[in-house]
């Protein structure tokens, strides 16, 4: 178990958990959130570091938004930069995947003194891109789709407008994104608010623009067979100079189950070991 702290950002509580005594900080934050305090067997963290797992507003005990603005990736990484110098001001390791590349680049960019590395990966800078190409599972023109979204009506604009644009849910477990009318994404889990927030933006707002400028060295994992991110769409995380493309042999989140868990701690533990442990 980590020890839970509560840290006053700009008006609103976040769900902070820390622990360790040795090795080098990580700061582990993704924009779903959802950290309890407890780290199961499976869980991807390395083996001899200080770690720092926050929930962002809306998830976990945090605080809910107060607008549209406190569910962004720039408030997101903003709160973060409270968090760290709340906790001693120290550059950490920043650890994030699949939604948490869009974190991962915005925090490189914004703060770039505030970080010693990042380990990020399983999603491209491009994710509009990913949901229009057919192999991704969240793409509305993945062929398993095509049976839904044929009883599914089509949503009614609002506020007077011409055609809809927006989530609308389909039952408890399925959400569906449409742009004028035409469904893009259909994502097949729950969606809460903060959640839908972060992926309207992904979807909006690609972040490959500036990757060349990000300094500290970065760890990038890719699945092979990836279900969601197909391969290819990751290629462009290799412009962050110096990063390190790992590929593995498993799909976006099957490691949980134990697929090719093992490569991924060793290449994680040797990456802390050599950028790091060893200064």
């Amino acid at each position: 178990m980590l020890e839970c702290r509560l840290i006053e950002v700009d008006g609103a509580t976040l769900e902070v958990f820390v622990g360790g005594d040795q090795g080098p900080l990580i700061c582990e934050a993704h924009p779903y959130g959802g950290y309890t305090g407890h780290l199961a067997d499976w869980d991807r963290r390395p083996a001899v570091a200080r770690l720092v797992q926050v929930n962002g507003r809306g998830a976990g005990g945090s605080s809910r938004a107060r607008d549209a603005q406190d569910y962004s990736f720039d408030r997101f990484i903003d709160d973060l930069e409270v968090v760290r110098r709340t906790l001693g001001r120290d550059p950490w390791i920043f650890m994030s995947d699949s939604a948490g590349v869009y974190a991962s680049v915005h925090y490189a960019l914004r703060y770039p003194h505030a970080l010693r590395g990042l380990i990020t990966g399983f999603l491209g800078p491009k994710f509009r891109r990913i949901v229009d190409d057919p192999r991704s599972v969240v793409s509305a023109v993945h062929p398993s789709r095509e049976q839904l979204l044929a009883t599914v009506p089509r949503p009614k604009p609002v506020d007077g407008a011409s055609d809809f644009s927006g989530w609308v849910p389909v039952d408890d477990s399925t959400w569906i994104w449409y742009e004028r009318d035409h469904p893009v994404c259909v994502y097949p889990f729950a969606l809460p608010e903060h959640q839908r927030a972060y992926l309207s933006e992904m979807l909006t707002r690609p972040v490959d623009e500036h990757l060349d400028r990000i300094i500290v060295p970065a760890l990038i994992f890719a699945g092979r067979y990836d279900p969601l991110a197909p391969l290819p769409y990751l290629e462009e995380l290799r412009s962050i100079p110096g990063s390190e493309f790992v590929v593995l042999e498993c799909g976006h989140a099957d490691m949980d189950e134990g697929y090719d868990f093992e490569t991924y701690q060793a290449t994680l533990q040797r990456f802390l070991m050599e950028r790091f442990i060893t200064e």
